[in-house]
């Protein structure tokens, strides 16, 4: 009887230990061509083609075969150039207030098109300090902000890349580093970017419409742990006030703020973080990306950008 009982357990045990994954029961996938350029007056325009794989598909797949045509105002202008890895290129850099068609004719045709908005420039972005102190975390609240002329005749879309002068003691140099996660560092936004509903998603910029102040001179107020960062020497003085942040203030078109705006969403369900790492698995529901390509998939936006000082103040 023993010896069938250990008979029995070694079954067992070989049954469980050998189970396959049985990778013909997962639903079949079809693939679909996709394109991606983000359009800018300071950069010659540049486009990325490839298929969407299968989830269990280690590399990318990449259109290296195409043709791309670029349109002006529904002028054909220029032929672009193949790089490699789905990298097609042009001379061209966009200009602003023009209407700029991609097409593409691989085995079907994909078209997408976008207009490059005009830059806006921020008034008076500033950073008081200190305005407050978190005890528990021993850092001092900063009130950074800044002000939108925003026009009137044209639905407008913004986005905020926020720099500051860090230390990096190793090299004993300072950089300037590019704030990706905003909400681990703003501890309250403004009432016109929790509007939008994505601070929640943790988004890798502020972006946001004029929905709010459309045609308004709009005053933007954010309470912010950044400012130990922006004003700090490299020491644990944090009253050494120095002027060393910046802001990249974009006004974008409106494929480039919905693409962002599921994006977000799409990064926050996945678990991918603004650093490319899946910490953990699917926080929420899949989410169909935004594309406005007709034939495929992706997205053809805009943006034109200025870059503005943030002045500090004690």
């Amino acid at each position: 009887m023993k010896n069938i009982c250990i008979a029995l357990l070694f079954i067992a045990t070989f049954t469980i230990s050998c189970k396959k994954i049985r990778d013909d029961l997962l639903p079949v996938s079809t693939s679909k061509l996709y394109c991606q350029s983000i359009l800018n007056p300071d950069s010659a325009i540049r486009v990325y083609l490839g298929k969407t794989t299968n989830i269990l598909d280690r590399e990318p797949s990449y259109i290296d075969d195409a043709t791309v045509l670029l349109y002006e105002n529904k002028l054909f202008i220029d032929t672009l150039s193949h790089e490699t890895n789905g990298k097609y290129f042009s001379t061209i850099k966009p200009s602003i207030g023009e209407q700029y068609t991609i097409k593409v004719i691989e085995e079907n045709i994909l078209t997408a098109g976008t207009i490059v908005p005009d830059a806006t420039n921020l008034i008076n972005p500033e950073i008081e300090f200190p305005t407050g102190y978190d005890a528990v975390n021993q850092e001092y609240y900063g009130n950074l902000t800044f002000k939108i002329d925003d026009n009137p005749l044209i639905e407008n879309f913004y986005e905020v890349v926020i720099f500051y002068k860090s230390f990096y003691a190793p090299d004993n140099e300072y950089y300037y580093s590019y704030l990706n996660n905003p909400n681990y560092s703003i501890v309250v936004p403004d009432p016109v970017v929790k509007n939008e509903g994505d601070w929640d998603y943790f988004p890798a910029t502020i972006f946001f419409s004029d929905k709010l102040f459309n045609g308004k001179k709009q005053a933007f107020s954010f309470s912010t742990v950044t400012s130990k960062r922006y004003l700090s020497d490299g020491t644990s003085n944090s009253n050494a006030l120095k002027d060393d942040g910046y802001i990249l203030f974009r006004s974008i078109s409106k494929e480039y703020y919905l693409y962002r705006k599921y994006y977000t969403r799409h990064a926050y369900n996945s678990g991918i973080h603004q650093d490319g790492i899946q910490n953990m698995l699917f926080t929420g529901e899949p989410l169909d990306m935004y594309t406005n390509v007709t034939g495929g998939l992706g997205v053809v936006g805009a943006y034109s950008s200025t870059i503005s000082k943030i002045q500090g103040h004690k």
